[in-house]
């Protein structure tokens, strides 16, 4: 549109006061398009429509000169009133000159010594004079463009807010910005969607509009979105971002077509997939009532725990290694040791004692020791010299047993064992052989070494999309 907006003028202003025409106006109009039209407009948009910018209204400046370009567009004002700046229509500036808005806007005055101001935008008409003559009563739209102080700028919404605009003392632009800047809104307790449905019903083709997704609003305050498949996807397209499945409930964040109730994808290479943290209660929790709780691969390592960690049931593990920084070379090197394993629960204790001048030694073990083990078994070696006769003179009793047959002042190292016999391991023994069952059967916790696929693993990997 490159023309004025203009309408009829129902009233004569060049009369004092203003009176409304009498007679015909020439254009078959009546007054019922300005007491009624008009006035059940300014009803109807603020009932359906947030005041704020509609579309376009930017607003253009160079830093360092003075001035502002408002480009064309429309807004509404709370009023229900429509302002647009047409390209081949007029604005009017507060001091009720016009200006010409041309397809590159409506250029607006800067002046000092203001630091900030708000560009705004408000509802205005202008009489044009020039027909009255030949009984011509014509009034243009012509919206007005203000500089409002920030503390200035009206909160009722008779004004919109464009851009905020900082002035040197001379009125030059420093800094421009949309901080107050406010769009339109859509009042509306019921969205409906719809998208063209083609069928063939009894050999008829047909091509109709179907609903295909409804958002509203319950009395509670809750907002319902009713669609099987929701994707948000960035501005332009592209991958989608965030992905519901209404019909399975998988819901997809950087997954377009996820395969699990939440499935996390992303190609950042410095980002947490998931990123979960807790002030003061747990962090994640994963239960499975007749799974796996959590299965978690990873390269070079599945899992890194920064704390302590407890596990109340058993842990099975093909090998634990102990690695640290090597005490000898801690910056360019690690050393890493294998557990001692065994078919039992057992236990390791060891310990030195000095034999007393008849050479022998009561050595005591913790007050927990029986209450823990059971099936003990001992070993002796003598320091600094042999002891054929050094043999453990009386068993395990009251947390204490004893040595004796070495050389008075000898060193002893001894070393105990045991097996536990707690109340947990009763409950819970170690059973060293047990068969494969189910679907386990026929498959590997280590395939690859057995000359077996991969993907007879008992846990199959996680396999990456791509």
């Amino acid at each position: 549109m490159t023309e004025r907006l203009i309408r009829t003028s129902y009233t004569d202003p060049t009369t004092h006061p203003v009176t409304d025409r009498q007679g015909i106006t020439r254009l078959d109009e009546s007054r019922l398009d300005q007491a009624y039209f008009e006035a059940l407009h300014r009803l109807y948009a603020p009932a359906v429509h947030g005041w704020g910018v509609a579309s376009g209204l930017g607003v253009e400046a160079t830093p360092g000169a003075t001035g502002v370009v408002v480009l064309p567009g429309v807004a509404l004002d709370a009023g229900g009133r429509l302002l647009p700046l047409i390209p081949g229509g007029h604005a009017r500036l507060p001091d009720g000159s016009t200006i010409t808005v041309t397809a590159g806007g409506a250029a607006l005055p800067t002046y000092g010594p203001q630091a900030e101001v708000c560009v705004t935008i408000g509802w205005g008409e202008t009489f044009d004079n020039t027909g009255v003559a030949n009984d011509v009563y014509i009034t243009e739209t012509t919206p007005v463009l203000r500089l409002r102080p920030l503390a200035g700028v009206p909160a009722d919404g008779t004004e919109v807010v464009l851009a905020r605009v900082g002035l040197d003392p001379t009125g030059r632009v420093t800094t421009l910005d949309g901080l107050h800047r406010k769009g339109i809104s859509v009042a509306a307790d019921r969205i409906a969607f719809r998208q063209p449905i083609s069928s063939t019903v009894n050999g008829e083709l047909t091509v109709e509009d179907g609903q295909c997704g409804l958002v509203y609003a319950t009395p509670d305050g809750r907002q319902i979105v009713e669609t099987r498949r929701f994707r948000v996807e960035p501005p332009g397209g592209g991958e989608a971002v965030l992905t519901v499945e209404t019909s399975s409930g998988k819901v997809g964040v950087g997954a377009p077509d996820p395969g699990h109730k939440l499935h996390v994808y992303t190609r950042e290479a410095n980002s947490a997939a998931v990123y979960a943290v807790s002030h003061s209660s747990t962090g994640i929790v994963a239960i499975s009532n007749k799974g796996t709780g959590l299965v978690v691969h990873g390269s070079p390592r599945a899992a890194y725990f920064g704390g302590d960690v407890h596990i109340a049931g058993n842990l099975t593990k093909s090998a634990v290694i102990i690695k640290i920084d090597h005490p000898l070379f801690p910056e360019r090197k690690y050393l890493s040791h294998s557990s001692v394993e065994s078919d039992e629960m057992k236990n390791v204790y060891d310990g030195e004692v000095t034999l007393d001048g008849h050479g022998t030694a009561e050595i005591a073990l913790p007050d927990w020791f029986e209450a823990l083990n059971e099936r003990v078994r001992y070993q002796l070696t003598a320091i600094g010299g042999s002891a054929p006769g050094l043999h453990v003179s009386r068993k395990l009793s009251g947390n204490t047993f004893s040595v004796a047959g070495g050389e008075p002042g000898q060193e002893v190292c001894w070393q105990v064992t045991g097996v536990r016999h707690d109340p947990y391991a009763r409950a819970n023994p170690l059973v060293s052989e047990t068969d494969k069952e189910g679907p386990e059967l026929g498959r590997y916790l280590h395939p690859e070494p057995h000359g077996a696929a991969p993907d007879l693993a008992v846990v199959s990997p996680v396999q990456e999309r791509s």
